[in-house]
């Protein structure tokens, strides 16, 4: 899913896969500060309400951060 090109010296490049575990700790984490949840019957993940709600805080703060970057 995630990855880059590999520099292979005079060879050309060519694709190679990220460290799965990276992102999978990373999802772990958001799990256990309950902005993501596992969905039983998918096996996915999705966004909580609550994770939700943080997430377009944070956007917001961001917006008005750059309206008052901009109006200066």
């Amino acid at each position: 899913m995630y990855g880059s090109a590999q520099n292979r010296g005079v060879r050309p490049s060519k694709h190679v896969d990220a460290s799965k575990s990276v992102v999978r700790r990373a999802l772990q984490a958001l799990e256990k500060l309950g902005v993501i949840e596992t969905n039983e019957e998918t096996g996915g993940r999705s966004v909580t309400p609550s994770g939700q709600r943080d997430l377009d805080r944070m956007a917001q703060a961001v917006l008005e951060e750059a309206e008052n970057t901009d109006s200066d």
